[in-house]
């Protein structure tokens, strides 16, 4: 008999971890034979990871989705299924793989539907600021960077965090802001916070501006942190302290470089507001449509709202705590 008749039940035992050393083997010389026959495999893998992930995060009962997608595999060449041959003592684990052949037509199509991971960095010298999808704004200090996923502000507001940041949060009771250093979680609905998480720091440090935060761990219920604290987390000890009453380091966002390209004014005016606490304003909706491409380094709102009037030939006007820019078009 051909050792690689059963190639498919070979792969499937691999995949799932119940395959002998013996057809370990046999599967990788089989590989080894030919670039087709290494996509081939390739192509398996990733269904079995995609569709396992998709299978078991939905908690379908393995059983049933044996049952119901066992029917959907053809019978190719006169051969048995994979499914009348597979042994009983890795039922739960390939049936996983089973489910994936069954459907691998629907995972593949749902492949660019998939979630995506979103980075966002700064340079080795700059500090570089954005605002989230949720309207949080963010400052990234240099050499730090956020991730998250595609689905961030629809099913979660969780991310992770490398380096240095300053956080302004958008209130969402219901969709909780959450940010991962990779040893702790900063957990907050509304505030605004820093922190300081470089991989080659020994502590982790979280300073409030105002709000409220849970600073907590996988292992350990962490603390609450409130207006003007500041948290530490010492990673060898695995221990939380507070410093009670301290005054937040604002050089995160003073020092901030604001850069926009072919950027909507309505856009960077929401940006400059979450920055700098200040209240600007359009006067009409025109003037949002106007598109700025600039860099701006300063510690005040004020040269910046200046440079902004005289590229676009504006007016401003400050009244009782309110800047408001108005120009032409708005007549027109």
């Amino acid at each position: 008999m051909n050792q690689y008749e059963n190639i498919d039940e070979l792969i499937a035992k691999c995949l799932a971890e119940e395959a002998s050393v013996a057809e370990k083997d046999i599967v990788h010389n089989w590989i080894a034979t030919s670039e087709n026959n290494k996509r081939y495999y390739s192509e398996m893998k990733l269904i079995f990871e995609v569709a396992g992930e998709k299978i078991v995060s939905k908690k379908v009962n393995v059983s049933d989705a044996w049952e119901k997608f066992s029917k959907q595999l053809p019978e190719q060449n006169g051969k048995e299924t994979i499914l009348k041959k597979l042994t009983s003592s890795f039922y739960s684990k390939a049936a996983i793989f089973i489910c994936a052949l069954g459907l691998g037509y629907f995972v593949y199509s749902q492949l660019n539907t998939a979630e995506k991971e979103i980075i966002f960095s700064s340079s080795v010298s700059n500090q570089r600021s954005n605002t989230l999808p949720d309207g949080t704004f963010i400052v990234l200090n240099a050499q730090s960077s956020i991730s998250y996923s595609s689905s961030f502000n629809s099913s979660n507001r969780a991310l992770s965090l490398t380096g240095e940041a300053y956080f302004k949060v958008t209130h969402n009771e219901e969709l909780p802001f959450i940010v991962n250093t990779g040893t702790v979680f900063i957990k907050d609905v509304g505030t605004s916070f820093t922190v300081k998480a470089r991989p080659t720091d020994s502590t982790v440090v979280v300073t409030m501006e105002e709000g409220e935060v849970i600073f907590y761990s996988s292992q350990h219920p962490g603390i609450t942190l409130v207006k003007n604290e500041t948290g530490i987390y010492n990673v060898r000890s695995k221990t939380f302290r507070k410093k009670e009453e301290t005054q937040p380091s604002a050089d995160l966002v003073k020092n901030q470089t604001l850069s926009f390209e072919n950027t909507s004014l309505r856009f960077v005016i929401d940006t400059l507001n979450k920055a700098y606490n200040e209240h600007i304003v359009l006067s009409c909706e025109k003037l949002g449509s106007l598109e700025l491409t600039a860099t701006f380094k300063e510690t005040s709102v004020k040269p910046i709202i200046e440079t902004i009037a005289e590229t676009f030939g504006l007016s401003v006007t400050r009244t009782n705590g309110s800047i408001s820019l108005s120009g032409q078009a708005c007549k027109d």
